[in-house]
């Protein structure tokens, strides 16, 4: 039977809900001297006021403002009464399991989900959508499950759909995203039995490495970036919640996480269901693009997450079946081409020195030396995946 959820862990995610609306509200283009940085203040009824005046509210105000770039501040009150929880549809008890994983509908929670289904783990899925249908999301997630399903039919999803009021502004950046989804990943844990929480991602987009000095800081996202983790972890333990955070994929690029997947078949079957651009719905409003190839919820090809996608699939499959809206590398549009030249360049100034400097630059690294070398390994292997990539369109 599903267990009791640790009023800790509802403040959790009730804190979390309300910072995802107020990142995704305040615009940033009207915030400061610099249209970046911004400064939000949150007042949240909470169920135990005491663990959030001390340590836990240090603990969330130091990974929200890592994720985010911003300053936080946090007031926090005693909740007098529960809101009544009316649900659009009636919602069925789970079984205990061991694991719950995150399911983003993108290729690596993907290949995660069938490595954790073939090992025979009772585990259970958790996904999170907004208010654009448009990304594509919500389609990938219940398309991967589905063919999830083919082979593994007992596979469950437990899908939140988490967006900000509809009539208030829209900022584009969602920082604050990843904290969303730890906080209800971590509910659903808990009230299931899972004593882990497993996050599918390749090390070297956990680093993030920026391409260039413009995207260092809170313009490159740290959703899973080992100090983001290890800042979920004080969270956790300041709230005195049981849960092993894992991350299986750490010390391995996205090519080799595909190429390690425990059902090759099942994968590359199912490589098309899955999204992994960073801004899918903008290709259904691109001007460049014929009318027919504006279809929203599809992948762009130029950005990174497209190229790091389109490298990887190669490295593991040697071709790559998937529908890329601006296809060929070598021809795109100049004004879709800042990601590829500056990947470019990135490229050609990989070094020992270099390496290791990009990769502390991204955050603290609080891992011993050896870790740090695994890091750095992983990082010159990826860059290696896409230098191969761009080799066989000569770039």
């Amino acid at each position: 039977m599903p267990r009791t959820i640790p009023p800790r862990a509802l403040d959790l995610l009730d804190v979390s809900i309300a910072a995802y609306v107020a990142d995704r509200v305040v615009e940033r283009r009207r915030a400061g001297w610099d249209g970046w940085q911004r400064e939000l203040a949150l007042h949240v009824p909470v169920r135990e006021e005491t663990a959030w005046r001390s340590a836990a509210g240090d603990a969330l105000r130091a990974l929200a403002e890592y994720l985010t770039g911003d300053t936080w501040h946090l007031d926090v009150h005693a909740r007098t009464a529960e809101r009544a929880y009316n649900p659009r549809k009636p919602l069925s008890p789970f079984p205990e399991v061991e694991e719950v994983a995150l399911f983003s509908g993108g290729l690596d929670s993907f290949a995660g989900a069938i490595d954790l289904l073939t090992r025979g783990t009772s585990g259970l899925f958790v996904g999170h959508r907004g208010r654009n249908p448009a990304s594509g999301v919500g389609s990938s997630q219940r398309a991967a499950l589905n063919h999830l399903k083919t082979v593994h039919p007992t596979a469950e999803l437990v899908s939140f759909f988490v967006a900000e009021p509809q009539k208030l502004g829209a900022e584009d950046s969602t920082r604050s995203r990843a904290l969303l989804f730890y906080a209800l990943a971590t509910v659903t844990a808990l009230g299931t039995g899972a004593r882990r929480l497993t996050i599918p991602e390749n090390g070297y987009l956990s680093l993030n490495v920026p391409l260039s000095l413009g995207h260092v800081g809170s313009l490159s996202t740290r959703s899973t970036h080992p100090h983001t983790i290890a800042l979920l972890r004080a969270l956790l333990a300041a709230l005195d919640l049981e849960l092993e955070v894992t991350l299986p994929y750490h010390h391995q690029t996205k090519g080799e996480v595909l190429q390690g997947c425990l059902n090759q078949p099942l994968l590359h079957s199912g490589l098309t269901h899955t999204i992994s651009c960073g801004h899918p719905s903008v290709a259904g409003r691109d001007p460049l693009l014929p009318p027919a190839y504006r279809k929203p919820g599809q992948h762009c090809g130029y950005c990174l997450a497209c190229l790091v996608r389109r490298a990887s699939i190669e490295h593991a499959f040697g071709s790559d079946p998937t529908f890329y809206a601006y296809g060929q590398p070598g021809t795109f549009p100049e004004s879709r081409t800042a990601t590829l030249q500056a990947l470019r360049r990135s490229l050609h100034t990989q070094g020992a020195k270099t390496d290791v400097q990009r990769i502390v630059a991204t955050g603290p690294l609080e891992v011993p030396p050896a870790d740090l070398l695994a890091f750095r390994d992983v990082y010159r292997r990826g860059q290696d995946e896409l230098r191969t990539f761009l080799a066989r369109y000569g770039l």
